[in-house]
Formats: structure tokens, sequence, C-alpha cells
């Protein structure tokens, strides 16, 4: 117990390798241990131990959802949609009701470029799991850039945090092309704090800029090149 409490402030932190290392020399094999440890291993990037936690207890138990969900994931982070599409799937079987499943699945299709669908399955999503926030984040993204601002701004109006920074900032350029960019500086400024890519820095500087925001601007430059500072331009 002491070991999971330690994991979960690290993970709280942001320190997702750590948390898993707090755990990974515990002997257990409880479903619900393996399940919280794969976890801490997919935010820490290390699929394969993920994998190696999720398989037994899958063994044990084919048909429990988030089992099935977070093995999706490992899929999806992967970049193998066909497998991960199945398994979201078999998630959706086993538990019909699964909105994170379902807004797997949309990521999935907007990946593949599949707009229509993906909007379909985040408003599945929500009717499963109302205000559920990366569906809805999603959601007003796409809706965003398919000349739905409106929609989209009040889809976010009581929105949760969002699930990564590069959503807002698809959301941000849309608004600063609509003429609202005070206001695509605020959203982007209240969520681009703490460590933020340098691509995605540089690119979110103009909007900050052009909504009035020129020091948050400058200060999320300069501390993404001060992680990385050889990324002086995007890629091409």
């Amino acid at each position: 117990l002491a070991a999971l409490e330690q994991a979960e402030s690290l993970g709280a932190a942001g320190r997702w390798a750590d948390a898993h290392a707090r755990l990974a020399s515990l002997d257990e094999s409880g479903d619900q241990f393996l399940l919280t440890r794969a976890s801490f291993a997919v935010r820490a990037g290390l699929l394969d131990a993920a994998e190696r936690d999720l398989e037994p207890a899958l063994a044990r138990a084919p048909a429990r959802a988030d089992l099935l969900r977070l093995r999706a994931l490992v899929e999806e982070l992967r970049r193998d949609p066909a497998a991960a599409r199945a398994l979201y799937e078999r998630a959706l079987a086993a538990d019909p009701s699964d909105a994170l499943a379902t807004t797997g699945l949309g990521r999935l299709a907007e990946g593949e470029g599949d707009a229509e669908r993906a909007e379909r399955l985040y408003r599945e999503a929500l009717a499963r799991e109302p205000g559920q926030a990366e569906a809805t984040w999603r959601l007003a993204a796409l809706r965003s850039e398919r000349g739905g601002l409106d929609e989209a701004q009040a889809l976010l109006a009581e929105a949760g945090e969002p699930p990564e920074p590069f959503v807002v900032w698809r959301v941000a350029s849309a608004e600063v092309q609509a003429g609202h960019a005070e206001a695509a500086a605020a959203r982007l400024d209240a969520a681009l704090r703490g460590p933020v890519p340098a691509a995605l820095a540089l690119a979110a500087a103009p909007l900050l800029e052009a909504g009035g925001r020129g020091a948050a601007a400058l200060r999320l430059v300069e501390e993404a090149l001060r992680a990385d500072p050889g990324a002086w331009q995007l890629p091409n």
C-alpha cells in the first residue's frame, strides 16, 4: 500500500517512469495491481512492460473492459490501428457503456482522416458519458476545424482538462482565423503550463502574440528551446 501511494504521488507530479519503477520490483499478481502498474508503464512510454502485465490479467479475465481498453491503447501508441480497433471493439462488447473505448475508436478514425466517423464516435462517447473531457475536446477541435466554431466554443464552456495541449492548439488556431484572437490566446495560455514539446511551443507562440500575450509566447519559446536547443524551426 505504501509503495502504491508513493507511485501515485510520483505520477501526480508527472514522474511516470519513477512511478512505474516504484512498483516494478513488487511480486504482485492481482489483476487490479497489474492494471495499475501497466497504466503507469503506458504513461512512461514503457509499452512492452505494460503488455507484460496486461497479458496474464487478460488471460484470467478476457472480457474485462478496462484491461482490454488499456491493451488497445498500447497498440494505438505502437501505431497499429487495426490491432487497437479490435481491442477497443472487444472492450465495447464487454461493456457497451464504455465511453473511453468509444473515444479511442474516435481517435483512430481521426488518425485515418475520417473526420465524420470520428465526430460520430465522439458524440456517442458523450451520450454514454456526458461531459467526458477527452471526447468533448476532440469533438470541439473537429467542429472548430470544420466550420462549427460556435458549437465548439459551447462544448468547451464547461469542459474539463484537455487530454493533450495539441488539441487546445487546434481549437485556438480556428479561433484566431475566425477573429477571436484574445479568446484563443487566453485558452492557450491556460493550457500550456509545464513542459511543452518544442514544435508545439513554436507553433503556439504566434497565436499567443496575436491575442496580446507576447510575454507568454516568449516564455513558452524560451522554455522549449532550453529543453531542446536544436528546435529552432518547425519540421518540414
